[in-house]
């Protein structure tokens, strides 16, 4: 099922939601938007589009890696995160 919105920004935002996939994008005319859903959901009904398989515990691993080092208090939110990940 697809979904056009107009943006404040005069931009067309296309939404694209099947089989439990989601996929959104912007466009500056809204014949380009349907193109692009045209084919989005084309290639979900093939199967060459999968939806993340990325977990919450991935993601706030990964989080735990990438982003805590560089802030204040990184050891502690380290901590947090991967005690709420283990859960």
């Amino acid at each position: 099922m697809a979904s056009f919105k107009k943006l404040q920004t005069g931009k067309w935002q296309a939404q694209v939601a099947m089989q439990g996939i989601r996929k959104s994008k912007s466009f500056e005319k809204r014949v380009d938007a349907k193109d692009w859903v045209a084919r989005q959901e084309f290639l979900i009904r093939e199967g060459e589009v999968s939806g993340s398989t990325e977990t919450m515990r991935d993601a706030l691993l990964r989080y735990a890696r990438e982003v805590s080092p560089s802030k204040r208090g990184a050891k502690w939110e380290q901590l947090r995160l991967e005690k709420i990940a283990s859960v």
